[in-house]
């Protein structure tokens, strides 16, 4: 899966759904990056690297394994293969969203 279909993939699963509140950054390393602006009336996905409340560092493969449910960000988390700096609160509600 590319940057861009990782970004459409999860603008599909947040279109619709309450905003988050903030803005939170999946860092993908050397893939990329991939921005939820959720400070508006509605989230908002881009690949324009950007200021964030928090940043979830993972690899573009987790993050999709992570989309398909075969990852779970717990699991994730707690095996390093996740990392959150900021918002822990905005982090959690990810969850709900995705």
């Amino acid at each position: 899966m590319t940057l861009q279909e990782a970004a459409d993939a999860l603008k599909s699963r947040v279109t619709g759904k309450p905003a988050l509140g903030g803005v939170l950054k999946f860092d993908l390393g050397g893939d990329g990056a991939l921005v939820l602006d959720g400070k508006g009336g509605e989230n908002a996905v881009g690949t324009t690297d950007a200021p964030a409340d928090c940043t979830v560092s993972m690899s573009l493969q987790d993050l999709v394994e992570l989309f398909q449910g075969r990852l779970q960000p717990t699991v994730a988390f707690m095996q390093g293969r996740m990392k959150v700096d900021g918002d822990m609160g905005l982090a959690m509600k990810l969850s709900a969203l995705v």
